[in-house]
């Protein structure tokens, strides 16, 4: 029996994730000679559970994550290659608020936990017929800035703007290292680390670390339809707005439909 490949795209947030997640959704079916594709909306509430553990660090949410992996896992196919996406899996997003209220500034330990534990949960699944590997996904220090505090800006009541935020951050955030971290912590599990940046003139986008990475022909890859960028961030005077808002003390109803007013109809809604 071949060797399964299973390829787990664990993080981190605001580094193309969506547009990845979006394009192997779409390119699903021609893809399946190769791998299956599971998104954000697949992996049930171990997403959201292994956020909630990040936040909370506590052990009784530890292991209520691993239960929900391990219904999750044992959902997947007993053959054929798999990928498993979900920026989740790198725990909770910096720049939002700890369970002791103060602003995370940091990829957090609970990174590492996760990712030990899902390849745990995997290993009881597939055993010794299973080829593991990680890819963490990471992008300029600048640019990752930018799109956190816009992130923020729009979901939460953050007062903060983007030098002031980007303030709050130890000098030497640096994804990479973060990511360096996790791979240590994984030995010797492969882990690979790809920058956003050396894929935004690829037509799969960032889709293209994971068609790289599960080895589909560049002849297939070639005849695939080219990625459309999702979630695009908002531009400089939406940001102001957001922020200007955030900063009037509107309670969190007012302030949400304020900001639901700004933003542009979803074209794929109704």
């Amino acid at each position: 029996m071949a060797m399964q490949r299973i390829l787990v795209h664990a993080g981190f947030y605001k580094t193309g994730t969506t547009s990845l997640q979006a394009q192997l959704n779409c390119l699903a079916d021609p893809l399946k000679p190769y791998f299956h594709f599971y998104g954000p909306g697949a992996v049930q509430r171990s997403g959201a559970l292994a956020r909630e553990f990040a936040r909370s660090q506590s052990d009784e949410a530890r292991r209520a994550f691993r239960r929900s992996f391990k219904r999750f896992a044992e959902t997947l196919p007993d053959t054929g290659n798999i990928v498993i996406s979900r920026e989740n899996f790198a725990g909770i997003m910096p720049g939002h608020r700890g369970v002791d209220g103060e602003i995370l500034t940091g990829i957090n330990p609970a990174a590492r936990m996760l990712a030990r534990d899902i390849r745990a949960g995997l290993e009881r699944r597939f055993g010794s017929q299973m080829e593991l590997h990680f890819l963490y996904s990471i992008r300029d220090r600048t640019d990752w800035m930018k799109s956190v505090h816009g992130h923020q800006l729009r979901s939460t009541g953050l007062r903060d703007d983007l030098v002031r935020f980007s303030e709050l951050f130890p000098r030497n955030f640096d994804l990479r290292k973060d990511a360096e971290k996790i791979a240590q912590a994984l030995t010797p599990t492969p882990v690979h680390i790809r920058a956003l940046e050396d894929y935004r003139a690829h037509p799969q986008g960032p889709a293209a670390m994971v068609l790289e990475l599960m080895e589909v022909p560049q002849t297939v890859i070639d005849t695939l339809p080219q990625a459309a960028r999702q979630n695009a961030g908002q531009d400089e005077a939406l940001r102001a707005e957001f922020l200007r808002l955030n900063r009037l003390g509107m309670d969190r109803a007012a302030l949400h439909a304020a900001k639901h007013a700004l933003l542009p109809p979803d074209p794929t809604a109704g």
